[in-house]
């Protein structure tokens, strides 16, 4: 039995969505009934003493030959400890570590605590290469990353298309929209463009503030939570990452699939590892609106530029489904 372990799969962020897409991957080659999700809140209580309680009572259920993938460091950390106290090594599940976050993300004291009990965990699975060069237990480590459905989006050429900046994410200061937002009056200084940002969160009423202050409706920008993100993804010229930090950014894959060009802050990690510069997307310095309004004037003059990155987009995007990815998480399984 293979185990994915979140804390709470209703919610509705980057992990769960990850955690179901690969649940639904795995049971594309293991089968529907070897594959299951457990969700380690009780009773809707997330202390750390209910977390141990709940995962010490799930352990014993585990036998040899089972998989246990953890989704959260939390949990992985927790389970470690238990794995390596109460289990004999030829009784004990696998245990692999999915690293979510860029290694940086979490506090000191975190990190020291993964350094001491990742030592019985059978594998360290990170998103990236960068984050892979971290970690001290080098030889459990492996970069596998998120994957995407297979399926093809049909979509207009990028010309016709009539949102011409999209940004998508939970609205926390991390992403940093306020960054798009600003990048507003700055793109439509002769010519009014559109943009949406799909999403909610704490830094919504911020958001909301900046927007009124452009003379703006709210609703003209902020677009709220979407169920299918394709939707607008393929009517969308530019989808625009401004994130302080990202570990592996989904959104950008998705919107490669749909053949819309990405203009990301070059952060740590993430997404210079996905985007080739000039050839699928493009980077720029954090904090550089200027550079982004002289990419999307460029592309707007050059219709044949913008359709190429567009074209190469989708390519790149095709490594990242699901069908392409499940060969790295079988190897290791």
């Amino acid at each position: 039995m293979i185990y994915l372990l979140v804390l709470d799969i209703e919610l509705n962020g980057g992990i769960e969505k990850s955690t179901l897409n690969l649940k639904d991957n795995l049971v594309s080659f293991y089968g529907e009934d070897n594959v299951k999700i457990v969700s380690i809140r009780n009773d809707n209580k997330d202390s750390i003493f209910s977390n141990i309680s709940f995962l010490k009572k799930l352990s014993k259920t585990f036998k040899s030959g089972d998989v246990v993938i953890s989704m959260y460091d939390r949990i992985s950390i927790l389970l470690s400890i238990i794995f390596g106290i109460g289990f004999r090594n030829n009784k004990k599940p696998k245990l692999i570590s999915f690293q979510h976050a860029d290694y940086y993300a979490h506090s000191l004291s975190v990190r020291l605590l993964r350094i001491l009990s990742y030592k019985f965990v059978d594998k360290i699975v990170t998103l990236t290469k960068k984050d892979a060069s971290l970690y001290h237990n080098k030889k459990a480590v492996c970069t596998i990353p998120n994957s995407i459905p297979d399926i093809t989006i049909e979509t207009p050429h990028w010309s016709d298309r009539n949102i011409d900046f999209i940004s998508v994410g939970r609205l926390v200061e991390v992403k940093q929209f306020n960054y798009v937002v600003d990048l507003i009056p700055i793109i439509n200084d002769e010519v009014s463009y559109r943009f949406n940002i799909y999403g909610d969160g704490p830094e919504r009423t911020n958001l909301e503030k900046k927007v009124v202050n452009l003379g703006l409706e709210v609703d003209e920008v902020l677009k709220g939570n979407i169920d299918n993100v394709f939707l607008p993804m393929k009517n969308s010229k530019v989808l625009l990452v401004t994130s302080q930090r990202e570990s592996f950014s989904m959104v950008i894959i998705e919107a490669m699939l749909c053949g819309c060009i990405v203009i990301s802050f070059d952060c740590e990690t993430g997404p210079r590892e996905i985007i080739t510069d000039n050839h699928d997307g493009f980077l720029v310095r954090p904090n550089d609106l200027n550079a982004i309004k002289e990419i999307f004037d460029f592309l707007i003059r050059n219709a044949d530029e913008a359709e190429r990155i567009s074209a190469n987009a989708k390519l790149t995007a095709e490594k990242y489904k699901n069908s392409n990815v499940l060969k790295n998480w079988i190897e290791i399984i």
